[in-house]
């Protein structure tokens, strides 16, 4: 993936991060469902799992043969 993309993904992951504390507004037991629900979100969302599904390797990589 290139610097841009991955760039872009940490800042959303950060600012993600922040919601549970904004939303509820000092109910720990509710800070820490919404934490929870993210946090399952991005995992699925993540590069990493991406590729695993794609097959593996990096995006960036040609294929042999490829120009």
């Amino acid at each position: 993936m290139t610097l841009a993309v991955l760039t872009v993904i940490e800042t959303s992951l950060a600012r993600l991060m922040r919601v549970p504390a904004i939303v509820a507004k000092g109910d720990e037991s509710l800070r820490q469902r919404i934490e929870t629900a993210i946090t399952v979100a991005l995992q699925d969302l993540s590069a990493t799992r991406v590729e695993e599904l794609a097959g593996g390797g990096d995006l960036d990589e040609e294929e042999p043969g490829e120009e």
